[in-house]
């Protein structure tokens, strides 16, 4: 079974959003956000999936997947990537 399996562009894309909401209008410290957007993940993958093993991973790996998106965006945008 490949990643792409446990990875759900709207789970991704909602994580993004709230992560933004976050990090944007809020005072929280950027350490809680990880931690947030993976529980996020994992209640939106139990709502869609269903109660199970599966629904959590795919929920958290999705959540904190769109951690590593904003990274990537954010360096493209500013040009640190070689």
């Amino acid at each position: 079974m490949s990643l792409d399996a446990f990875i759900q562009a709207q789970i991704v894309i909602g994580a993004l959003g709230v992560g933004y909401i976050l990090k944007s209008f809020t005072k929280l410290p950027n350490k809680f956000i990880p931690l947030i957007l993976g529980v996020f993940g994992v209640a939106v993958g139990l709502l869609t999936i269903g109660v199970t093993y599966q629904g959590f991973l795919v929920g958290l790996i999705s959540g904190l997947s769109s951690i590593g998106l904003n990274e990537t965006f954010k360096q493209l945008i500013e040009k640190k990537v070689p």
